[in-house]
């Protein structure tokens, strides 16, 4: 049952059932990025017909996500997470809120990520018309 914030950030009534991913991200078979995402239970009913990409069972399932708009934040690791990212307490990490939409814009999943500071590199490519 989603509790009033997941309800709000996901724009479903308070209640209402979500699938709650946890994910450990490797990349070389070392963490870097720990993400949790919210998905409405009335768009992935069971959460086991994810066998390799969420947005790959969602475009099967008719949920094509086609917008998402994400926030970046500096944050330093608690205790928790940098000991499952293995990684200094207090060390500098980038926390990445997601929403992702269908066309017709209903939510689809609702994301949080955290990357350590020191095993990722954004780049951003804007397109700025003519």
């Amino acid at each position: 049952m989603a509790n009033a914030d997941e309800a709000r950030r996901l724009e479903m009534p308070n209640g209402g059932s979500v699938v709650r991913m946890r994910r450990l991200r490797l990349a070389d078979k070392e963490p870097i990025a720990l993400e949790t995402s919210l998905i409405p239970a009335a768009i992935l009913p069971d959460p086991k017909q994810i066998e390799d990409s969420l947005y790959r069972t969602l475009r099967d399932l008719g949920h094509v996500p086609v917008k998402a708009v994400q926030r970046f934040s500096a944050i330093n690791l608690d205790e928790k997470s940098a000991r499952l990212l293995n990684a200094p307490t207090g060390a500098a990490a980038l926390d990445i809120y997601r929403i992702t939409r269908r066309e017709d814009g209903v939510v689809v999943e609702s994301s949080r990520s955290i990357f350590r500071g020191d095993a990722y590199d954004f780049v951003a490519e804007l397109g700025l018309g003519r």
